[in-house]
């Protein structure tokens, strides 16, 4: 989610940002009460709620204010190194008949579904964003595991790489079965983009294909928000009720 908050602030729409995220958010300290007051959606991973997501979405949509809705339909990141997970992936594809991912999870439909349905009449086109990191493969080109929060604010990959498709809402089935499908085409080529990304072959490794943009944030854009943030942190901890929280 702080990738989509770079993008959504060179399009000056930080503040019509919604997500689609896990449950336990809600207790991260300042920002589960940020997600919260700006109608985010908290789902519960195992346990999806298609009517109560739809109440929500349908209150965003009446409002008729813009929206981006942030919707990440693996569910988790995907970790090279739980082998579990990976296997798990795996089977599945195979009783789907689809060909097994390596850089990506299986994606799951429902919360997307709910936003086609509620959000076709006010939205009017999708972004398909592929991620990537840089500094996560080994000196042997094994792909390591990305960021997590720490890492990523010390730097531990300076460069994020994006990208991006542009797809027009009409083109996307809303019938369950065909959007499956075509949710499983999008990751086929997530997929394929990854490989390139992750390739041994020093051509293509570190860079997806394509023309590049580079996306510049300033210390003005980013300064100002981390001392507010760390300062109110602060504040919560210096009483014993806030501390429990």
């Amino acid at each position: 989610w702080v990738v989509a908050n770079m993008v959504a602030l060179q399009h000056n729409s930080l503040g019509h940002v919604r997500y689609v995220i896990k449950d336990g958010l809600k207790y991260f300290p300042l920002y589960g009460f940020y997600f919260k007051q700006h109608d985010c959606i908290f789902v519960r991973r195992g346990n999806f709620s298609k009517e109560s997501m739809e109440k929500q979405v349908k209150r965003i949509a009446k409002r008729k204010e813009p929206v981006w809705m942030i919707i990440f339909p693996e569910g988790t990141r995907f970790n090279p190194m739980n082998k579990e997970s990976i296997k798990k992936s795996r089977t599945l594809a195979e009783k789907k008949g689809v060909v097994p991912m390596e850089h990506v999870l299986p994606p799951k439909m429902g919360a997307m579904h709910v936003c086609l349905e509620q959000l076709r009449g006010h939205a009017t086109v999708i972004y398909d964003v592929t991620i990537a990191f840089s500094n996560t493969t080994t000196g042997s080109g094994q792909r390591t595991e990305s960021p997590g929060m720490p890492e990523f604010l010390m730097q531990a990959s300076p460069e994020i790489h994006l990208n991006v498709e542009k797809i027009k809402i009409t083109d996307v089935p809303t019938d369950g079965d065909q959007l499956q499908a075509w949710l499983d085409q999008q990751f086929q080529k997530k997929d394929r983009l990854l490989s390139h990304f992750y390739s041994l072959d020093k051509d293509k490794a570190g860079k997806f294909p394509g023309k590049k943009n580079h996306l510049q944030i300033t210390l003005a854009q980013t300064v100002p928000a981390a001392i507010f943030y760390n300062g109110c942190l602060c504040l919560m901890l210096t009483t014993p009720a806030t501390r429990s929280l």
